[in-house]
């Protein structure tokens, strides 16, 4: 069974993000004692044939987590990898730069941060109970990433959620584009958001 969402759904997605943005923002801030903003443009349902990212062969990094409780499926940050490694400098205090151990851990400390901030969101704004798994890294091109990701749920679910996360610091390095990917089973969407008429309980 495949649950498609209509606008208003769609409208609420974005908001959690909005909201787990601003979280994140917060934390991240608060670990890097730099002043950190993180917005979310854009959110979409795509099919996934169509979830299609800038610059595909681009070399990323990403960190990932199962989802479980209410929506089950698997979550993605990713970044371009010298973003990725900006952010990890940032989270070290620029400390230790040539330990690329230290590096990842920061930057899988960052992940855990902005999908924990998007899901708490999420969880608060429904009342159901959202958890995630313990991170994992990958680093590979973004194309593959995202196909590892898809196959991870897949034939169950043929769609997924595209929402681009941007953040910002008080640098004047520009903005580092990240992307969250969302790939829930469809039958997790049917809990977070019932057919009119249908009860949850």
């Amino acid at each position: 069974m495949n649950y498609e969402i209509g606008a208003e759904e769609l409208d609420f997605l974005k908001e959690a993000g909005n909201i787990g943005a601003g979280h994140a923002a917060t934390a991240l801030s608060t670990l890097t004692g730099r002043r950190m903003d993180m917005r979310v443009p854009s959110a979409a349902i795509l099919p996934f044939e169509d979830i299609v990212l800038d610059d595909e062969e681009e070399a990323a990094s990403a960190v990932l987590f199962q989802l479980s409780g209410a929506l089950n499926g698997w979550m993605v940050f990713m970044l371009p990898d010298s973003q990725a490694e900006r952010l990890a400098r940032q989270m070290t205090g620029y400390a230790a730069p040539d330990s690329p151990a230290l590096l990842q851990s920061a930057f899988a400390e960052a992940g855990n941060i902005v999908c924990g901030a998007y899901i708490s969101a999420v969880s608060d704004l429904t009342g159901k109970v959202l958890s995630l798994s313990p991170p994992q890294q990958a680093a590979d091109l973004k194309s593959v990433l995202i196909a590892e990701a898809l196959s991870a749920v897949a034939p169950e679910a043929d769609a997924a959620l595209l929402i681009d996360a941007c953040l910002t610091d008080d640098s004047e390095s520009g903005g580092m584009e990240g992307s969250l990917l969302i790939v829930p089973e469809p039958d997790s969407l049917v809990a977070l958001f019932p057919p009119a008429g249908q009860s949850d309980e």
